[in-house]
């Protein structure tokens, strides 16, 4: 059985700081609140890496090897959607666990639009520059997991055709071993497999007070996120007036790295 040291390392710093947030709780519920937030997504400076399957002039026959190595064509971007529960220790620091959700961030690469639904939770710790004022400045540290359910779909339209011979550019699905490339037109989606990575970032923002029980918060985060595999066993061909295909180049795996997600929401917070 492997063992995963970041996941154990996030789980228990998750349970310690509910822990600590449950106990302070208890002795001061005034001081309890809850949250939720709501606003945009977008993941900056992704790479995508793909191993795949390409025709071999020499032979004629389809071999696996490195395809490309590059910046993503089209960063993911969508909605995102928070919320959780929280405790003001005293009057600057804060933690809070939350949970986030991000029901499609899409993206593009190589005539393949890529969606990925995404759930997971954080710990943040929170310290707020108090100045006797209405409006509150914060900042704050963040460390979680989330899951990554990918999504592929055809797209013709984020990269030009690479043969002047051809009629369309259609996605096509790519046997294992690389033998049989079979154009699908009329191909709508291919889901796959979900993976959970640590996520961990930094951001701050301004806090509103507009009564005793409620805040209205303005918040921008930067979180970086583990690699995720979001494409398996599809590719892309060039169709010939007559149906054939001409090229074809199978992903057999496809990888985001270096994710940073940003992201800015407003939300109310309602102390208990």
């Amino acid at each position: 059985m492997k063992i995963n040291i970041k996941t154990i390392f996030a789980s228990a710093f998750l349970a310690s700081s509910f822990l600590a947030i449950s106990i302070a709780s208890a002795a001061e519920p005034c001081k309890a609140y809850v949250k939720m937030d709501l606003g945009y997504a977008k993941t900056f400076n992704t790479r995508i890496t793909a191993i795949g399957l390409v025709p071999d002039g020499t032979s004629g026959k389809v071999k696996s090897q490195a395809i490309y190595n590059q910046p993503l064509y089209k960063d993911p971007n969508g909605l995102v959607i928070l919320a959780g529960a929280g405790y003001a220790f005293n009057d600057a620091m804060r933690a809070e666990i939350l949970l986030d959700f991000k029901p499609k961030m899409k993206s593009y690469d190589h005539g393949i639009e890529i969606d990925t639904r995404e759930i997971g939770g954080n710990a943040r710790v929170l310290y707020d520059f108090n100045n006797n004022t209405p409006v509150t400045p914060f900042i704050f540290g963040s460390l979680g997991a989330t899951s990554v359910k990918p999504k592929n779909k055809p797209d013709v339209k984020s990269l030009p055709l690479t043969d002047v011979t051809a009629v369309g550019r259609v996605v096509a699905t790519v046997s294992t071993d690389g033998t049989t490339v079979t154009a699908a037109p009329n191909l709508k989606s291919i889901s796959q497999k979900s993976k959970t990575v640590m996520t961990y970032g930094v951001g701050g923002g301004l806090s509103f007070k507009t009564s005793d029980v409620m805040h209205i918060d303005f918040t921008y985060g930067v979180a970086k996120k583990g690699n995720v595999v979001t494409i398996t066993n599809f590719g892309i061909a060039d169709i010939d007036s007559k149906g054939a295909t001409i090229n074809a180049a199978g992903v057999q795996t496809a990888k985001f790295k270096k994710q940073l997600d940003q992201s800015l929401t407003i939300g109310l917070r309602f102390t208990m």
